[in-house]
C-alpha cells in the first residue's frame, strides 16, 4: 500500500519498501544471482551495503555455506546479522517469504535501521528487498 493510500485510511505505516530486485542466471548460480540482486535492490534504494545491519534469508538458508548467507556476508560485511524464519519459528513450509518481510521490518525497526530480504532458489533465481521502518 502506498504511504499516501495508508494516510487517507488513517493507518500509520510500519516500514516502506524502499528498494528491490531479481537476478537470475543459470542453475548453479545462485550465488552470484543473491550477490547481484543485493547489490541492485540496494541501489534501487539508495543506500550503502554497510547500511544494512539485518537481513532475513530463506527458510532453508540454516547452514553457514548456504549461498544466500555468502552473499549477504559478501555484500554487506560479517557485522551484518542474518536470519531465517526457521529461527524463530520451525519449519514454516510455505509461509517463509512473508515471515522474512515480517522480520526484516520489525528487525530492522527496532534497531532503527533498514533491514534486507533475500530469497532465492537452485535454478539460479534470486530476489531481493529493502525495507525501512518509518
Amino acid at each position: 500500500e502506498s504511504a499516501g493510500s495508508a494516510r487517507e485510511r488513517g493507518v500509520l505505516p510500519l516500514a516502506l519498501l524502499a528498494g528491490g530486485a531479481l537476478s537470475g542466471g543459470e542453475a548453479g548460480s545462485r550465488y552470484s544471482a543473491c550477490e547481484q540482486a543485493i547489490r541492485l535492490a540496494l541501489n534501487d534504494a539508495g543506500l550503502a551495503a554497510s547500511e544494512i545491519r539485518c537481513a532475513v534469508v530463506s527458510a532453508g538458508a540454516e547452514s553457514a555455506d548456504d549461498p544466500e548467507r555468502r552473499a549477504v556476508e559478501s555484500c554487506c560485511g560479517a557485522d551484518c546479522r542474518v536470519m531465517t524464519p526457521s529461527d524463530w519459528y520451525g519449519n514454516v513450509e510455505g509461509a517463509g517469504g512473508a515471515l522474512q518481510t515480517a522480520g526484516a521490518i520489525f528487525e530492522g525497526a527496532a534497531g532503527g535501521m533498514p533491514a534486507l530480504v533475500l530469497t532465492s532458489d537452485p535454478s539460479g533465481t534470486a530476489a531481493a528487498l529493502v525495507t525501512m521502518a518509518v
